[in-house]
Formats: C-alpha cells, structure tokens, sequence
C-alpha cells in the first residue's frame, strides 16, 4: 500500500489525491497543513497540523508515517519542500532541490531572464527600506522576494506607499526581502503550458481581470480564456516558454507564465514549474481535453504523458468569489445554477467555520464558479446572473458576498 504525504490542505489539493486514489487503489495519504478547516482534510485518512515550511517537521513526518512519496500541486512555497525533503530521503520527484529553489525565488528567477533575453521588467532586490531605487520609475510593484500567492503583493505609486508597502512584504517573505519592480502596461495573460523533450505546449491563455481595490490593490476576480491578443503576440508567448524551458532545463512538468501583453508585445512577470492554483487545472481539462493534473502526477514517477489536445471551442471565464472578513459558514444556490446550466460548476475553497480575512489575497477567497458560452456577450450574461443570485453566509445568518466586484463589468 502506497503511503503520500500531501502539502497543503486547498480544494487542488484535495483534487490532487483523488488522482492519487484513482491511479494508487487502497493508498493511504497524509495530509500536512497548519489550518485545520482545509477543504482537503476530508479527503486525507490523516490530517496533521504541520507547517509545509517547516523542513524538519516535515522531514520528521515523513519518516515517522514511513511514506513513499510527499507531493504537493498548485502552489509555489510547498514545491521547495516537496522537493528538498524528496532529495534528502531519496523519494520520487519531478524536481530536484536546486530546481525547486531556482524557481520559487524571483531575484534568481528575473536575474535569468535578464541574462538570457527573456523580456522582463526591470527590477531590484531590497532587504532594506534605505536602499538606493533611483533608476526605478514609478508606479512600482512590489512583492516578498519568495512568498506564495498574492499576498504581499502592492503597487507603489508614491514613496510614501513604497515605504508602506515594503514594510509588509518584507514581513511576508522568509527571507525579509522584495522585489520591487517597474509596472508595465498591457492585458495580464496567464500560460498554462505542459514542458516535454525540450518543447513548451501552450495549453491555455487567460486574460487575468484585476479589480482596483483603492489606489494600490489590483484583486484577481476573474479570468477570459482564451486571451483576446494579436496572433503575433500568441508567437511571441510560444518562443518565451520554450526560451523558459530551454534556459531553466525543464522537462516533463506543467509551467505557469505570468505575462503582460501589449500589443504583440510580451512581459514576463514571472513563472513556475507548477500547475496554476485556484481550480485552474481544471479549466485547462475542460477547454482542452488534457488532464495536467493527472500528467503532474504521473511525472512524479518518471511516466512521460502524451500532450494531445482536443480544443473545446467555447469561451470559459473562472471568476473567484470573496467575502467580507467574517467567519465563514456556507455558499446556496451553485448547485441550482448548475442544473440550469448558468455555471459548470462551484468549487469551494472554504469550509464551514474557517476565518475570511482582510487580506484581498488569493488565501481569502471563498470558491469559484467556472462559466462557459460560444461568445463573449453570453459569458458576461451568465456571469451577471451567477452573480445576482450566489449567496455567501457568515455563521451569524448573514450574507458577506463582496458582488460589488463586478459592477462596472
């Protein structure tokens, strides 16, 4: 019987050990995850509560559950562990630590692409409030040098919101540093590619839609896929993800590019040998026919998968769903949208009683509702009723949904 030890508690990880049931009948998973109201708890046989950040504890874990393989999907942080402590005990992994470490650290990760003409934009790396950012113009961005997921993340239009904002990504980041970047204009386009035998396959692009919360929060909300870019910007994606391939000597692993886009113009903000979080592997099976979670998998063990699509040729829009700060409770009416055939469907990301925080990060999401339609006109019109009628409760009876996100869409 197979023994895993799985990072991370969220709703893709959950979906990540069904695929480990499905291909290991009978497996016994582990669960690691400070939280104890994880989506993924009830999918484990066991659910410590163990920090994916703590090597030790984890390693120490490992060896006690005598495990055959710690794995993890979806997220960046837990990818160093997986990988370190896969080395160090002599587990399966697609990653070795160097390139785990390689590729969750942006200096080292922009300081390559700098040197090998992968157009990105200028930056520097600061562990102090005092360092010299003259040759930076503003707006900036800001973002903990090696910290998973949105949060941290702010953009400075002033000195004084630098300051600010610095201040806090430095305490999200484990090594109290940020990268602080040029802001770049164009439409965000996210690629979700799959990297084999030298060659990057663009699975899918998405428009990322950010709603400005203030004068410094660009919150993620939703995303338009496919991405509605020039043809000669689609070429210039293709040759940045074989470029990133080729120069961080990728194989046999999903990759997600964060892009700007600007006319045929492409920026790269920054990547990951990882499948995209928030229920994003699914959206890439359903408009393309190509399980990546699966794939991901399965290259854990040296298994080589197939890159076949077979294209659907609607248009999908995910759109992440929030609250106001509260404790949370339940979601009605996804299941009825369902069955009208208004959404595909509803994935939470919260369970009952689990804390909804004033972050506006990726962390404080309470699910997402996944929409398709043969036009952009009809997408929006389902998204307006999925909108107008999804209900988020707090465990006080009341209704915290933030809708006011989409009202200028």
């Amino acid at each position: 019987m197979k023994r895993f030890l799985v990072l991370a508690g969220g709703s893709d990880q959950a979906d990540l050990m069904d695929v480990l049931r499905e291909k290991f009948p009978g497996c016994y998973i582990i669960l690691a995850d400070m939280a104890q109201h994880v989506i993924a708890s009830t999918h484990a046989d066991k659910h410590l509560l163990v920090s994916t950040m703590d090597f030790a504890a984890v390693k120490e874990t490992a060896i006690a559950e005598k495990v055959d393989c710690i794995i993890t999907a979806c997220g960046d942080q837990p990818l160093i562990t997986m990988a370190s402590i896969s080395e160090e005990l002599g587990l399966p992994c697609y990653l070795t630590r160097e390139e785990a470490l390689s590729m969750t650290n942006k200096l080292y990760m922009k300081k390559l692409m700098v040197e090998n003409n992968i157009p990105t934009s200028k930056f520097k790396k600061i562990s102090d409030v005092s360092e010299d950012i003259s040759d930076l113009k503003y707006p900036l961005m800001i973002k903990p040098a090696d910290c998973n997921g949105s949060l941290g993340v702010r953009k400075a239009n002033n000195y004084e919101q630098f300051v600010e904002f610095f201040t806090k990504a430095k305490e999200y980041s484990f090594s109290h540093s940020a990268i602080v970047e040029e802001f770049k204009e164009g439409k965000e386009v996210g690629v979700d590619c799959y990297a084999l035998d030298g060659k990057a396959t663009i699975l899918m692009m998405g428009e990322v839609r950010k709603k400005k919360i203030g004068d410094s929060v660009l919150l993620i909300y939703q995303t338009y896929i496919p991405a509605d870019i020039s043809d000669k910007a689609k070429e210039n994606l293709q040759k940045v993800a074989n470029d990133i391939t080729r120069v961080f000597k990728l194989d046999n692993t999903p990759i997600l590019i964060q892009t700007l886009v600007d006319g045929d113009d492409v920026n790269v903000i920054e990547f990951a040998p990882r499948i995209g979080g928030a229920s994003k592997h699914r959206t890439v099976t359903l408009k393309t026919g190509f399980d990546i979670l699966k794939a991901n998998v399965d290259a854990m063990f040296g298994e080589r998968p197939e890159v076949i699509t077979h294209p659907d040729g609607n248009m999908f829009s995910r759109n992440h769903v929030y609250a106001r700060p509260c404790t949370f409770s339940h979601v009605e009416n996804a299941e009825e949208l369902i069955r009208e055939g208004v959404i595909e469907e509803y994935i939470p990301y919260k369970m009952k009683g689990a804390t909804v925080g004033e972050f506006l990060a990726s962390r404080d999401r309470v699910g997402s509702f996944l929409v398709k339609a043969p036009d952009l006109k009809q997408l929006k019109e389902k998204i307006k009723i999925a909108v107008s009628r999804l209900r988020v409760y707090d465990m006080d009876g009341n209704e915290v949904m933030k809708r006011e996100i989409w009202e200028e869409d």
